[in-house]
Order: structure tokens, then C-alpha cells, then sequence
């Protein structure tokens, strides 16, 4: 039985400035579906077409998780286990 499921594409997350150049790497090998966010201060570095996290890094996690398919995170794991932590369910 295939579940249907209103979640589309594929978003990757930065935190840092190597992060902003990597996840564009990133978003650009997983094609069309994927696009990258970053925190507002490192979107000069970061490809034409990222969009920047304008609030918390906690709260627009919160937010896309809803939203799409798949996460990517470019930051460390413990951070990344502390954003997405909360969001999952027993």
C-alpha cells in the first residue's frame, strides 16, 4: 500500500560560511528538488537561489520539517540531534 503524502523536495541547511559553499555543492548534486537555507548572515556566501533563515534555526527547522521530504543538515550532528530531537515522535 503506497501512503500519499503532501510533503515535496528536498531542503539543505546551513549554519556556517564553509556550510553556506558545501550545502550549495549539496543542493546542487540533489538537482531541481533541493534548495539550500542558510542563516541570513552567510547568504552573500552562498549560491545564487539560497534563501535565507530569517528567525531561529530551531523554529525554521520546525517549520520545514513539516514541509518537505527530506532534511539535509551541514552542521555538526549534536546540533543537528538537538533540532530535529524534539520534532520526532515515540
Amino acid at each position: 500500500m503506497t501512503v500519499s503524502s503532501s510533503r515535496t523536495g528536498i531542503v539543505v541547511i546551513a549554519a556556517t560560511r564553509g556550510g553556506a559553499r558545501l550545502g550549495g555543492e549539496i543542493a546542487a548534486s540533489l538537482g531541481r528538488g533541493a534548495t539550500l537555507h542558510v542563516l541570513s548572515r552567510w547568504l552573500p556566501e552562498a549560491p545564487d537561489g539560497a534563501l535565507a533563515v530569517k528567525r531561529s534555526l530551531a523554529e525554521h527547522v520546525s517549520d520545514q520539517f513539516r514541509r518537505v521530504e527530506a532534511l539535509v543538515f551541514v552542521l555538526a550532528t549534536g546540533a543537528t540531534v538537538r533540532l530535529v530531537a524534539p520534532l520526532l515522535g515515540n
